[in-house]
């Protein structure tokens, strides 16, 4: 089982600290400067080693043919939200730009393609800003592609499946099988008193350049 990097202090949104948007100044609801994750890693110093992780952004990503259940299922994972009752307008046009990606794999994401989709399971309480319990989502960011999930329950099986542009493919996929089976019917999920947040946003990097 994975160590996953998130903490129930820390915003919801995005999902995973890989993907962060440049951190914006310090906030009632967001963590200060250095501020650093359950997991001791320091969100700034880990998004500025990540930035350029992807050299290659140009190739086509190494999917092997034991991944094709993992991609058809993220697939339907999106058009399943298109239909949720709580989507926005915004999150749906997002999520059609990743489908579009995940759709023509193993071709890269098209340039400045940084997004992601997925659901959140949180406690069933008004204004809650205390981050999430568990997290399902699927993202691509500076062209590193991630298939995830991160949970509560410190037993339970997550899923961190991830890929560069022309990296070999060494992901492993034991908890795939978990992971296609939860997003498949999402609202199983919850715990009496939990209730599940739909999150799909796509932004733009500043500092990133075309290849």
């Amino acid at each position: 089982m994975s160590t996953r990097i998130y903490s129930p202090t820390t915003p919801s949104y995005p999902f995973r600290i890989i993907c962060l948007p440049p951190i914006p100044p310090p906030q009632k609801t967001r963590p200060p400067p250095g501020y650093t994750t359950r997991s001791g890693t320091n969100i700034q110093l880990l998004g500025k080693k990540m930035k350029d992780c992807c050299q290659d952004k140009t190739s086509p990503y190494d999917i092997r043919d034991a991944d094709n259940n993992l991609i058809r299922a993220c697939i339907s994972f999106g058009d399943a939200l298109l239909s949720h009752t709580s989507i926005t307008e915004t999150e749906i046009e997002a999520i059609r730009k990743m489908l579009q990606f995940l759709r023509r794999l193993p071709e890269p994401p098209p340039y400045g393609l940084n997004g992601e989709f997925g659901f959140r399971i949180e406690p069933d309480v008004d204004d809650w800003e205390g981050g999430h319990l568990s997290c399902w989502g699927v993202s691509v960011c500076r062209a590193m592609f991630e298939i995830f999930s991160c949970r509560d329950d410190e037993e339970a099986d997550e899923l961190s499946w991830l890929l560069c542009p022309g990296q070999h493919n060494f992901n492993d996929l034991t908890n795939a099988p978990a992971w296609i089976a939860e997003v498949s019917k999402m609202e199983e999920n919850l715990n009496p008193g939990q209730r599940l947040v739909v999150e799909a946003s796509t932004w733009s990097i500043p500092e990133e350049k075309e290849a």
